[in-house]
């Protein structure tokens, strides 16, 4: 077997397939989940959609456990000042959000088929209020998706988001 094969072999996961958890946190349906959560927070605030841009930004912090454990408790908590104090968050962001950008491309068509998200030309748009239900593992993704989308509708620019947390396109 080559390190490109996909799939399992007696149980084991393969090199060429994610650990069965990894694959469920980046199944569609979930990821489009966390980003109508993080549109409603960010129209909360500013009463437009969320920049297509930022959903490259809200899904790493929010779908990464150590980044939404470590989150502020603020919206009015500054974007440079946290990543500032939390090094570790940063130092593998760009990664992740690379490895991230085809499930969030997935999730938002997911959303767009299904009614959950409203793309339009420069911004995504909750189509309906969020409801992760009673299960708490998705009500706190919800819940801190949403509070990164009113956080980051503090900024002036999404740009100031990928250059805080060092993405390049």
């Amino acid at each position: 077997m080559s390190m490109t094969d996909s799939g399992t072999t007696g149980g084991r996961a393969t090199w060429g397939s994610p650990a069965p958890v990894l694959a469920a946190m980046l199944n569609p349906g979930l990821v489009a989940l966390v980003l109508a959560g993080s549109c409603s927070g960010y129209q909360h605030e500013a009463d437009s959609g969320l920049p297509w841009a930022l959903s490259f930004v809200v899904a790493p912090l929010v779908l990464h456990r150590g980044a939404r454990d470590a989150l502020p408790q603020k919206v009015s908590s500054h974007l440079p000042v946290w990543v500032a104090r939390h090094p570790a968050i940063r130092a593998g962001f760009p990664q992740r959000a690379a490895a991230l950008a085809e499930p969030l491309r997935q999730g938002l068509r997911f959303g767009g088929r299904y009614g959950g998200l409203t793309p339009g030309e420069d911004r995504v748009v909750a189509a309906q209020p969020v409801s992760s239900g009673t299960e708490p593992h998705l009500h706190d993704l919800v819940s801190k998706a949403t509070f990164v989308g009113r956080w980051m509708s503090k900024l002036d620019q999404p740009s100031t988001a990928f250059a805080v947390f060092g993405i390049t396109v």
